[in-house]
């Protein structure tokens, strides 16, 4: 999978090209986002290249389909991350606040056309979303290149 972020957490709800390949060469291009909900005080994750997995139950809060960025294991921040909690959502991890990181980050469908329902995950819109859903086997592997224009 590939984001190509060109908007900015603050503008257009969704604007990057997310474009999933799987192994057995499906193609799927679809709107989404690299960003946390606008107005949160998440920081989003940083660009990269991250180990995924796709699992049916993969968004930790929901149970619903999702695309696990390190398999829920941190990835970096972009900058302090006072929100993060464990993966008992039951506790803050301060550690977080201090090392810019985050975990449980997910690629999931988006609440709505205009709410993104993120914390720091990517999401995908929902009028897409299933196709990506319908291309993938659960436990699927594969990376995730998340580029943002400058």
């Amino acid at each position: 999978m590939v984001i190509n972020e060109a908007g900015t957490k603050e503008g257009e709800q969704f604007g990057a090209q997310i474009i999933l390949i799987t192994d057995r060469g499906d193609r799927i291009e679809c709107k989404g986002s690299s960003w946390p909900n606008n107005g949160s005080w998440y920081p989003g994750i940083k660009p990269g290249n991250y180990e995924s997995v796709y699992r049916k139950t993969g968004n930790l809060r929901t149970r619903k389909p999702g695309i696990r960025l390190r398999d829920g294991n941190y990835v970096p921040a972009n900058g302090a991350n006072p929100g993060q909690i464990l993966e008992t959502y039951d506790e803050f991890d301060y550690l977080n606040l201090q090392l810019h990181r985050a975990n449980g980050v997910v690629v999931h469908e988006a609440y709505s056309d205009t709410w993104r329902g993120s914390s720091n995950c990517p999401t995908v819109k929902k009028d897409c979303w299933q196709l990506m859903v319908n291309a993938l086997k659960d436990g699927e592997t594969g990376r995730v290149m998340l580029n943002r224009a400058k």
